[in-house]
């Protein structure tokens, strides 16, 4: 079908119109590929943006792949958080600093479409508001309390070097400060006169060549969560009374010993570092109420989400294995019975959302969807086999 059959077809036009109106919509009947084609049809030139929300994670990449390839720059995908319950470090932070950028960019307003899987929208995350006050915006002309500024950038997770190689790092040689923001491919080199900025400039952390002038760096946490040290305070308290309440049930001495033992430095932990191995456990504890991704969005942008049985499915399994892991760590003393309570529940997701514009892509010919919707269209495709070849087997089908 050429592009003007394609913009002439009645289905296409009228559901451009609905979500052009702002109407929640359901499109049946589409494979993987096709539904991307759609999406890209339906929201170029636009100027909407996009939040896709795939049916898991291996849905995820691919749908990345396919719409990074037609948009172009402005596409990124948002990595699921596996929760790291046990008290070993993660191996890299590269998955934690893509979610910040993501989550970063969404606050900025500055995508075109965030691509995520579906274990992502029960997932809790810091408030909004709170997470982009740690943002740190610098630019020429601004003046610098290196001291100030080394207790700001500590505070959100960066790492002091002798020398920045890595992103979530900083450095500072007399007037020269240099940072690696976590949603950048390069790091930034400050020069200061005296107090002032007197120039800003990207550079290659290997050669330490510079190449590109700045007038303005915004700097992304390098943590998923920040709090302060009467927050982490306040979440021992909370930890210290749930473990009170908790341990006047157990009869087990070893058992209560453990618990106490294992809590007591976690506790110093938090009230020390505020970060540290194992920590995710305690995300249920960090505000008094869960958070979702969907208060990141701004401007109305359009969530596409992509077979929702499929869907439902998985956050099923998603709780299902979190709550098996919990069952284990609390009879080893490491958690506590809020640490169950890491996700919203798969039934609250329709809440979550809300009254968004939601577009609904199902494979099947009658899709189901999380919310109501206004209207919904069946489009059936065909997946093209590769010619290997054979032109006029190409030829029969154009």
């Amino acid at each position: 079908m050429n592009i003007r059959r394609w913009y002439e077809w009645k289905d296409i036009n009228e559901i451009q119109k609905k979500i052009i109106e702002g109407f929640p919509i359901a499109i049946n009947g589409l494979s993987d590929t096709q539904r991307h084609h759609l999406v890209y049809s339906l929201i170029e030139g636009t100027g909407r943006k996009v939040l896709y929300v795939a049916a898991n994670d291996l849905q995820a990449r691919k749908a990345f792949r396919n719409l990074e390839s037609l948009f172009g720059e402005g596409v990124f995908y948002f990595p699921f958080r596996e929760k790291m319950l046990y008290d070993v470090e993660s191996k890299s932070r590269d998955q934690s600093f893509q979610r910040i950028g993501c989550l970063g960019k969404m606050l900025e307003n500055d995508y075109t479409v965030i691509v995520l899987s579906c274990e992502s929208i029960i997932d809790y995350y810091m408030p909004a508001d709170e997470f982009k006050s740690y943002f740190i915006s610098l630019k020429t002309g601004d003046t610098v309390n290196i001291e100030e500024l080394i207790r700001r950038l500590s505070a959100v997770g960066y790492e002091r070097e002798e020398m920045v190689e890595a992103k979530g790092q900083f450095s500072i040689r007399g007037g020269i400060i240099d940072i690696f923001p976590v949603q950048q491919e390069k790091p930034v080199r400050i020069e200061l006169f005296d107090i002032e900025i007197d120039s800003m400039r990207i550079f290659d952390a290997e050669s330490q060549r510079s190449y590109q002038n700045v007038e303005q760096v915004c700097i992304f946490p390098a943590i998923e969560f920040v709090f302060t040290a009467e927050q982490a305070g306040k979440i021992a308290e909370r930890l210290n009374t749930e473990l009170t309440e908790y341990l006047g049930g157990i009869k087990d001495r070893d058992l209560t010993a453990l618990f106490k033992s294992n809590f007591g430095i976690y506790a110093e932990k938090l009230k020390n570092s505020g970060n540290f191995a194992g920590i995710d456990k305690f995300i249920p504890y960090f505000h008094d109420k869960g958070h979702s991704i969907f208060e990141y969005l701004h401007l109305n942008p359009v969530i596409f989400v992509e077979d929702t049985e499929r869907l439902n499915q998985r956050l099923e399994n998603v709780i299902k294995e979190h709550v098996q892991q919990c069952e284990i760590l609390i009879e080893k003393g490491m958690i506590l019975p809020g640490t169950f309570q890491m996700y919203f529940e798969p039934k609250d997701v329709s809440f979550l959302i809300g009254n968004r514009q939601t577009v609904y892509l199902n494979s099947l010919d009658e899709g189901g969807t999380l919310t109501d919707v206004d209207r919904s269209f069946l489009i059936t495709g065909k997946n093209i086999e590769p010619y290997r070849g054979h032109l006029d087997q190409l030829n029969k089908d154009i």
